[in-house]
């Protein structure tokens, strides 16, 4: 091959190599982090019921339900006439890109104040390869889990578990 040839195929090759060394390392990075992510989650995630609520089944429609779960909004977005409302506590423990994130839902009981269930979770955005499409998220426990444990916090009247 003559060195034209070979400059040529530089340069086409180049950027081709280019993006997939950095495709595959920052899906390399992803999944350490969502490794990392779920290593957390194991240890302290998941849903924690301290006392069991019960809710008429009139209370329970103020709450409303999303996919057939209760849905428990934050205090500043929950029905006043709801005896439950959820404050959420978020902590950043990585700020660069992956961002990684811990939330702790505590679930209230209006009446006394009281915290009866604590949700937390673990949450990896980003680590993408630069593009302009929005970025990725790995969240343990995944939402579907958090919605059907959070309901062991609850006793609704006329409701079979």
């Amino acid at each position: 091959m003559s060195v034209l040839g070979k400059v040529i195929a530089g340069v086409v090759l180049a950027p081709i190599v280019i993006i997939v060394v950095g495709i595959g390392g920052c899906e390399a990075r992803k999944a350490y982090y969502d490794w990392r992510v779920r290593e957390m989650c194991d240890r302290d995630g998941g849903v924690t019921v301290l006392e069991r609520k019960r809710l008429s089944a009139s209370e329970a429609q103020t709450l409303g339900t999303v996919g057939g779960f209760l849905s428990i909004p934050t205090k500043d977005l929950a029905n006043p006439g709801s005896p439950v409302y959820a404050e959420d506590h978020r902590t950043e423990l990585r700020a660069s890109n992956p961002e990684i994130y811990r939330v702790e839902e505590r679930l209230v009981w209006r009446q006394s104040a009281q915290v009866f269930a604590r949700v937390v979770r673990y949450t990896r955005r980003g680590g993408d390869f630069p593009f302009f499409a929005h970025p990725s998220y790995f969240m343990c426990p995944s939402d579907v889990t958090i919605f059907q444990e959070r309901e062991r916090a609850f006793e609704i009247e006329g409701r079979t578990p």
